[in-house]
């Protein structure tokens, strides 16, 4: 998933269900699900396990795999593969699909590539998220194209229950100070609905890399100056915890099915 950060603006991704349910129906024809898999990798085997992956990479190519996935990487091991889906049903089918391609593939090809990743795999988990249009900002012309996002941070803010219309609330204003501000940078937000500790929000921002991101993140919160600083400064009063993480995409890794 191409995403995003900025100290407040890095809001977003994991709200409780229960007091997202009003804000999820307003916005449910817009908002995207992800399904998402993290694989820890045993440090020593990481050039064996992306070495396997690129196989399965190939393979899906070959045998028109339909659904595509983008592959980040946190720089300690930890991989992630994010699927855009419709629907619940959707992750299913993702299943359903790839079982075909293994059909396709040949057992006695497909094993010895699965051993080679398990192999190197510590521990896996997977996990679902949905953005949140409505707290989100989005320039009419941002100032990276896709496929320049190779950098991304989560700045991941966990809240009390009962904080979660005050974060709700600053969230947009925050949106509507970028665009006051004509900020060219794009900020999304995202929320959990399965498999990931709640409530939180995760801010996620991106750069061509680290250096381009934390400059264009200087120069943002020049840009926002006091008027920032007081609805940021509101935003820390609100939190219970705060993490941080930070991700180099891998194209190797990802997938994208040609277009018909």
């Amino acid at each position: 998933m191409k995403s995003k950060i900025s100290v407040f603006l890095m809001v977003g991704l994991v709200v409780s269900l229960c007091f997202l349910t009003t804000l999820a129906q307003a916005e449910e024809q817009k908002a995207q699900l992800w399904f998402g898999r993290e694989f820890v990798v045993k440090p020593p085997m990481a050039g064996q396990y992306e070495e396997a992956i690129k196989e399965i990479v190939a393979r899906c190519a070959e045998h028109n795999y339909p659904y595509k996935w983008y592959a980040w990487e946190n720089g300690c091991f930890h991989y992630f593969y994010f699927y855009p889906v419709k629907n619940y049903a959707d992750i299913e089918n993702i299943f359903k699909a790839w079982g075909k391609v293994k059909e396709k593939w040949g057992m006695e090809q497909y094993q010895p590539v699965r051993k080679r990743a398990l192999d190197a795999i510590e521990y896996y988990k997977k996990f679902v998220i949905r953005s949140i249009p409505g707290l989100s900002y989005i320039p009419e012309n941002p100032r990276l194209k896709e496929e320049e996002q190779n950098y991304a941070i989560w700045d991941i803010f966990y809240v009390p229950p009962s904080k979660g219309k005050e974060i709700e609330e600053l969230g947009k204003k925050m949106c509507g100070l970028l665009k006051s501000k004509n900020y060219n940078g794009e900020l999304h937000i995202i929320t959990g609905d399965m498999g990931i500790d709640m409530p939180v929000y995760i801010g996620v921002l991106y750069g061509k890399d680290a250096t381009d991101f934390w400059t264009q993140n200087q120069k943002m919160w020049e840009l926002l100056g006091e008027e920032g600083g007081v609805l940021y400064r509101k935003w820390m009063s609100l939190l219970k915890k705060r993490d941080f993480k930070q991700f180099r995409y891998m194209p190797d890794l990802s997938y994208i099915p040609k277009e018909k």
